[in-house]
């Protein structure tokens, strides 16, 4: 199976904030890549599709602290992957409508 993980537009608005969502997305990109090693192997490639407007910076560091997560940057190079792994719902129903394969829309609520 191969997986894309596509998430909203990450604003920096100041240093913390910046950290605590690069930790999040690194943290569920490390969750993919577990998967495919501890869950017997169905996970055959994680990719990652960054939002054009979130900073370059932001994602160098994803990118950099994951070397075997490779960037792909726009949804037509997802057509190979089986899901879609976002918290934006445009993105999903985008990949349903044109490539007729599942999202899995992973949110988190504000406290």
């Amino acid at each position: 199976m191969k997986l894309v993980y596509a998430p909203s537009f990450r604003e920096s608005q100041d240093i913390l904030h910046a950290n605590v969502l690069c930790g999040y997305d690194i943290s569920v990109l490390e969750c993919l890549l577990k998967a495919n090693n501890g869950g017997g192997g169905k996970i055959n490639e994680v990719l990652y599709l960054p939002n054009p407007k979130t900073p370059k910076s932001y994602n160098k560091v994803i990118l950099d602290s994951l070397p075997s997560i490779k960037s792909i940057k726009s949804l037509s190079g997802a057509r190979s992957c089986d899901t879609l792994i976002t918290d934006l719902s445009t993105l999903a129903l985008m990949f349903n409508l044109q490539f007729l394969k599942p999202s899995v829309l992973f949110l988190l609520g504000k406290p």
